[in-house]
């Protein structure tokens, strides 16, 4: 083999690995998703530290009357992910019993992407694994589930599962406009 084919040879092999490198990587929504609210389970903390390390700058802060029936706590972050502007926030809620619902805790992590990445929204409803309990206009869909030993099961009766030591996952995709958004709560009965 002579030079010149040795080197388009290499070339063509070279540029079909990036070619491929390029298509196994995640949508900027997805990969901002699983290292910040999958990664870390939610918790709060977790997603806190995971931000911090690509940004210290807090955008917003809210906390309300802890004696208060329904009481949140929240924090967001402004920062730069593979090119997207977004805003990370994690938090905490406290809800009172509703109709069949037992008084749960949740803890949140979301995702908002102002430049939009619907194709990164596709990608998370996969990761799901199980189909929409709902789909409303302007939202891709809400997933409810629970994770038993890494696997994700469909939840038909949150009522009832939220008060397994798994409790519940709650998954919603949305659309406004140019942004798009995903919010991942784990819901537990609470222990107040």
């Amino acid at each position: 083999m002579d030079v010149r084919k040795a080197l388009l040879f290499s070339c063509v092999v070279l540029s079909g690995i990036n070619i491929t490198e390029a298509f196994a990587a995640d949508r900027p929504l997805f990969a901002a998703f699983k290292q910040f609210c999958a990664d870390t389970q939610a918790k709060p903390e977790a997603v806190k530290a995971a931000a911090l390390a690509f940004s210290n700058k807090k955008v917003a802060s809210a906390t309300t009357n802890k004696k208060a029936p329904v009481s949140a706590t929240g924090n967001s972050w402004g920062l730069m992910f593979q090119g997207h502007h977004l805003t990370v926030t994690a938090g905490k809620l406290h809800a009172p019993a509703v109709a069949n619902m037992p008084a749960s805790d949740s803890i949140t992590c979301a995702i908002t992407d102002s430049d939009g990445d619907n194709a990164g929204a596709t990608e998370i409803a996969k990761w799901t694994g199980v189909p929409a309990n709902a789909e409303v206009k302007g939202v891709f869909g809400t997933y409810t589930y629970q994770d038993k030993n890494g696997t994700r099961i469909a939840v038909n009766a949150p009522d009832k599962a939220v008060k397994e030591p798994e409790g519940v996952w709650n998954l919603t995709l949305s659309q406004i406009g140019q942004l798009t958004a995903v919010n991942l709560a784990h819901v537990t009965a609470s222990s107040q």
